[in-house]
């Protein structure tokens, strides 16, 4: 390297990066195993609807199908962080609150290794949201930038 050639540094990237971070990577394994977990509990609330009664027959098949569509939506959300889609974080969070509240409020009367599983996973994932990095690579360039970027001033004459 000669004296005559100008030193570049690294500037921070606005636009997201071709290959997901291990912090993406990781977010969509976290997302992959809580759509695993529902595609699961859609599985049991089939085989338990087989034989029961029309009432709880009904209520079952309904709750799997409920099931069924959360794992749909932790599928896309797996697939939307792989990928630093800008519109992951808010259905992301809200999701995920939701499954805290359920899982505490149910906590006792789950088995503990499911509970424990909804927990952890809804933490994991709400603490990877919020990595400046994931922040970062799921923010659109015009929200960088500011949605109300300040108007450039005109040079005063005094």
């Amino acid at each position: 390297m000669t004296s005559n050639e100008p030193i570049l540094e690294a500037q921070p990237s606005t636009v997201p990066s071709e290959r997901p971070t291990w912090q993406l990577r990781a977010l969509a394994a976290v997302f992959g195993a809580q759509g695993l977990l529902a595609l699961a509990a859609a599985g049991v609330g089939v085989w338990l609807a087989i034989g029961a009664d029309s009432d709880e027959r009904s209520l079952l098949v309904g709750l799997s199908v409920a099931a069924a569509g959360i794992a749909l939506a932790f599928g896309a959300f797996a697939r939307a962080a792989f990928e630093s889609r800008s519109w992951l974080r808010g259905p992301a969070i809200t999701l995920e609150l939701l499954v805290l509240v359920a899982t505490v409020s149910v906590v006792s009367s789950l088995p503990y290794l499911m509970s424990g599983m909804l927990l952890v996973t809804a933490m994991a994932s709400l603490v990877l949201l919020f990595l400046p990095r994931v922040v970062r690579a799921t923010t659109s360039a015009g929200r960088m930038r500011g949605a109300y970027p300040e108007p450039e001033q005109a040079p005063r004459d005094e």
